[in-house]
């Protein structure tokens, strides 16, 4: 196929892409740097509201998207300083278009001709410069496009996968694997037919290209086929095998640098079960978390909640948050309300509200230092933070001591080792309210 003459409109765009690049790389540096908070937002919201099993899956698609969202940041902005020592640059060649002056005395003669031997021309390094700009450009969005797809349909795959555990009796775990493999079997059967041995082969030639892309290269890249293989198969069939691979490398293992204090300072720990655990049993310190006063603001409420961690006044109120995890396992525990035929609709509403709100209570021991309060009333509450569902429940500070003590909640939720779950807060208790 003969290459199209390129219309003039199209190579005075070409020419002055640079201007695009650099008003887009503005705005994207601006908006890359607000998704790791988006995403640690989005991790918050799945410890609130994604069963136990979609939990674990749920970490591998948040590495996914910091994984993003750090290739933005750091594509982005390398290619805006590249860009802007560019237009310098050019700026410096329009004032001495020559480059590098050859009749100076500054230096010897020996000297200035390895000089010039290694820097030879100003112009040739401006195109190389100009170029590699467009090059990160192009393949930022290449590699933004295809996680960006993968983590969409995985996203895709564990609400189906958890939508179809709620009528199906099987685990969610089980029929995400089943799709995960579903759909994997054509890429890692994509890869075998490619083999020399076999790509030339008739009946490899009639489903090969059809499987690979037009089927799974759907699935895959999504709302970004299009562009996504434009780009894919451009820098393929443009670079060689072993440059990509040494430039894949490195910039995998600088994203991966950044994307970790990214990911520590997200809640993205407590998907696992373990970690879950771990969050406020010591009390050697004082977690913000639990502080009405002193939470961030940002922050959805994960852990018991109270005031202050200084205390006064004849009650102690308390909100615990009770996460999706938790609430399947306290509505398994419960047991479903007996309507009373005798009493009226309202009555029987009440109590079947009632009688989930106490279950729920039944679900946490409350001690503060060592005496366990059992005759206690909690009150469902929804928390306007962030809509996060929970109980609220008061303590009569009768018998507090002054100075120290510790709220202790234990959980009936346990581990795989049957170990019940508990939440420690230390607080300072004062008779009479400090001024």
């Amino acid at each position: 196929m003969e290459n199209k003459e390129k219309p003039t409109w199209l190579q005075i765009l070409e020419a002055e892409s640079w201007q695009a690049e650099m008003l887009i790389s503005g705005v994207a540096i601006y908006g890359s740097l607000m998704l790791p908070d988006l995403i640690r937002d989005l991790i918050d919201k799945a410890l609130l509201w994604l069963p136990e099993e979609a939990l674990d899956i749920s970490y591998f698609i948040f590495w996914y998207l910091t994984i993003c969202s750090s290739a933005l940041i750091l594509s982005f902005i390398l290619h805006f300083v590249l860009r802007a020592l560019w237009i310098g640059m050019i700026g410096l060649v329009s004032v001495f278009p020559e480059g590098i002056n050859r009749n100076t005395d500054y230096h010897s003669e020996h000297f200035l001709a390895q000089l010039f031997e290694e820097f030879p021309d100003i112009n040739n390094f401006n195109q190389r410069l100009d170029d590699f700009c467009s090059l990160i450009f192009g393949t930022t969005f290449g590699v933004v496009m295809m996680l960006g797809s993968i983590s969409l349909l995985l996203t895709i795959n564990l609400l189906l996968s958890v939508l179809l555990s709620s009528f199906l009796p099987v685990p969610v775990i089980i029929i995400f694997s089943c799709l995960m493999f579903v759909l994997l079997v054509p890429m890692l059967f994509s890869g075998v037919l490619n083999s020399k041995g076999l790509r030339d082969k008739e009946w490899v030639k009639r489903i090969h290209f059809t499987m690979a892309v037009k089927v799974f290269g759907r699935l895959v890249y999504n709302v970004f086929y299009e562009p996504g293989y434009y780009i894919l198969y451009t820098l393929l069939t443009n670079s060689k095998r072993t440059k990509i691979g040494i430039w894949g490398l490195l910039g995998f293992f600088t994203i991966m640098l950044v994307s970790v204090p990214i990911f520590i300072n997200s809640n993205v720990m407590q998907l696992y079960q373990n970690n879950f655990f771990k969050v406020g049993e010591a009390d050697d310190r004082l977690a913000v978390v639990n502080y009405d006063d002193q939470r961030p603001s940002d922050r959805a409420i994960l852990a018991p909640l109270l005031p202050s961690d200084i205390i006064s006044g004849a009650v102690l109120k308390v909100f615990i948050p009770m996460s999706r995890r938790e609430k399947v396992l306290v509505n398994t525990y419960c047991e479903a309300y007996q309507k009373d035929e005798s009493l009226s609709r309202l009555e029987n509403s009440r109590r079947s509200k009632n009688h989930i709100k106490d279950c729920r209570a039944r679900y946490y021991e409350i001690y503060i230092n060592d005496t366990r309060y059992e005759e206690l009333d909690f009150f469902r509450y929804t928390h306007p933070n962030a809509g996060e569902e929970g109980l609220i429940l008061y303590i009569p500070t009768t018998d507090f001591k002054d100075g120290i003590n510790r709220l202790r909640i234990v959980h009936l939720y346990t581990n795989e080792e049957g170990e019940k779950k508990e939440s420690l807060i230390p607080f300072w208790f004062a008779k009479k309210e400090l001024e």
